[in-house]
């Protein structure tokens, strides 16, 4: 067991592709390390997972061989965000592995901290790590040295101006990389990389690892600026037809968005089936995606899914709008979906739009410890729906 981790063990393997660049770094045990970096703008699934298996084939071990994932959960790149966060929960799904996710502000404040205490002065308490977020904007995040420990995020990452000051006169590090601190390990010098950090800030913290469901990344940019009318205006959200190309991209949200994901098999299918699926699309980035099926004048909603970094912003409603409307120009005239009770989330949204409780369907889904839960059928008169 991994000290103040009782809940994986060694080897231990981190990714991160929130960047350019994508790495990987593998701890062997507390000694060993190998680390390895892809060129830049690889940041893919394969290049990530290709990276890991040449490092663990390298030590003599196979992926079955893992004790612990780590997740480099960003900020950065949407896209390469959910590629390093999905390929995790696909490894610790599979490997029944525990999962820790950290943030790029955790992992190069702790290379800030290691890089400080080599000098007699102590690091100021609280300092403010800031990523280069495009168009004169930033990612900030303000952190806190813990004594003899890595530094944790004190605030929720936000977006800011990048040519603001901090308001309490902060202490700024401004757009660090890896290369200013160099690598964790004097014996590994490929671990010059976010994840390589990522994983030395988590053995040497306490961070509890969680279920595979807990990878997920951090994306900070919020347009707070529009509301949901600027958004229409602008014409910034689509909804359109989700095609087969389309499916890597979906089973990534899926694995991401919920803990019993729908299988590639079953996306497959409701193609083959006819079904109607549909994409939401966020100034070019997909950012959702529903599955329905109509029998006479009735729709029936299978999936309903927002992007777990996306969510609590209006996409949800924007989309239900979308549909709403779509299906009452079909001549459609009844809305019907299953939900589980569990998911406060989605029974908010859709009572909030009129939908009411019909029934439940008993041990409808599957659920932890190999018992089921019952699924809410909730109706709505499209007429009712205020579209």
């Amino acid at each position: 067991m991994i000290e103040g981790q009782q809940t994986w063990s060694y080897p231990v393997l981190a990714m991160d592709s929130s960047h350019d660049v994508a790495s990987v770094a593998l701890a062997l045990d507390a000694r060993t390390w190998l680390a390895k970096q892809s060129p830049a703008g690889a940041a893919q699934a394969s290049s990530l997972l290709r990276m890991a298996e040449d490092l663990l084939s390298q030590a003599g071990r196979r992926l079955s061989d893992l004790g612990g994932l780590v997740l480099g959960q960003g900020p950065g790149s949407f896209t390469g965000l959910r590629i390093a966060a999905g390929l995790t929960q696909g490894l610790a799904r599979s490997l029944n592995l525990k999962v820790v996710s950290i943030s790029g502000f955790e992992a190069l404040g702790h290379a800030h901290l290691l890089s400080r205490r080599a000098h007699p002065e102590p690091p100021s308490e609280d300092f403010i790590i800031r990523f280069d977020a495009r168009l004169g904007e930033v990612y900030e995040g303000r952190l806190r040295a813990k004594p003899n420990s890595i530094a944790v995020l004190v605030e929720s990452p936000h977006v800011g101006l990048a040519s603001s000051t901090h308001p309490e006169g902060l202490p700024i590090m401004v757009e660090p990389r890896p290369t200013d601190f160099g690598s964790p390990r004097s014996d590994c010098p490929e671990a010059c990389s976010l994840a390589g950090w990522s994983l030395a800030a988590v053995l040497a913290g306490d961070a509890q690892a969680g279920a595979a469901f807990s990878a997920q990344p951090l994306y900070v940019r919020q347009k707070v600026a529009q509301t949901i009318e600027e958004r229409r205006r602008v014409k910034a959200l689509s909804l359109l037809t989700l095609e087969p190309q389309d499916l890597a991209s979906v089973m990534v949200i899926e694995q991401q968005a919920y803990p019993f994901p729908w299988s590639s098999g079953n996306f497959k299918d409701s193609f083959a089936s006819g079904y109607h699926l549909h994409k939401l699309v966020d100034q070019g980035a997909m950012v959702g995606y529903l599955v329905w099926m109509r029998v006479m004048e009735e729709a029936h909603l299978l999936n309903f899914t927002i992007a777990p970094a996306r969510q609590r912003r209006g996409l949800g409603q924007w989309m239900f709008d979308a549909l709403c409307q779509h299906l009452q120009s079909l001549g459609i005239r009844r809305l019907l979906l299953e939900v589980r009770p569990t998911n406060h989330a989605a029974i908010r949204l859709y009572k909030k739009n009129a939908m009411t409780e019909i029934g439940r369907r008993k041990d409808y889904y599957p659920s932890v410890n190999q018992t089921r839960e019952d699924a809410v059928v909730l109706s709505l008169t499209l007429a009712d729906a205020g579209t």
